[in-house]
C-alpha cells in the first residue's frame, strides 16, 4: 500500500504540472487552451485539477496507512524474535539444570557402589573370621 500511495502522489503531481502548463491562446472570445498540443476547455482543466487532488489525498492516506501497517508488522516481528530467543535461552537453562541433576544422581549412585565394593578393613574381616571359627 505504501508503494501504491507513492505512485498516486506522483500521478497527481504530474496532473497538476500538466494543468499548470496549459497554454491559453489569449483570445477572450475563444477561451480554449492547449494541453500537450490538444485543445482543452476550462471544464477539462478543472476536472484534471479535481482528479489530481483526489489522487493526491488518496495517495497520502494510503502512504500513511501503509507506513503504520509496516511499522506494526516490524514491531510484531521483533517481539516474536525476542520471545523465541528468550524461550530458547530458557530451554537451554532447563536442559543444563536437568543434566546437572542427572550428573548428581550418577555421582551419588557411584559413591554408594564404591562403598559397597570397598574392601572391608583387615580388623573387621579378622573379627568375622574369629566369630565364625569360635562358633
Amino acid at each position: 500500500m505504501l508503494i501504491l500511495g507513492l505512485v498516486l502522489i506522483v500521478v497527481a503531481a504530474v496532473l497538476i504540472v500538466l494543468g499548470l502548463f496549459t497554454t491559453g491562446n489569449g483570445d477572450l472570445d475563444d477561451p480554449t487552451a492547449t494541453l500537450l498540443g490538444l485543445p482543452v476547455g476550462s471544464t477539462t482543466i478543472f476536472v484534471i485539477g479535481l482528479v489530481a487532488g483526489v489522487f493526491l489525498l488518496f495517495g497520502l492516506s494510503l502512504t500513511k496507512w501503509g507506513g503504520k501497517h509496516q511499522v506494526k508488522y516490524m514491531k510484531q516481528k521483533r517481539q516474536m524474535r525476542d520471545m523465541a530467543k528468550s524461550l530458547q535461552d530458557a530451554e537451554s537453562k532447563s536442559d543444563t539444570k536437568a543434566d546437572t541433576k542427572a550428573d548428581t544422581k550418577v555421582e551419588k549412585n557411584a559413591t554408594k557402589a564404591e562403598k559397597k565394593a570397598k574392601p572391608k578393613s583387615k580388623a573387621k574381616t579378622d573379627a568375622k573370621k574369629e566369630k565364625t571359627n569360635g562358633k
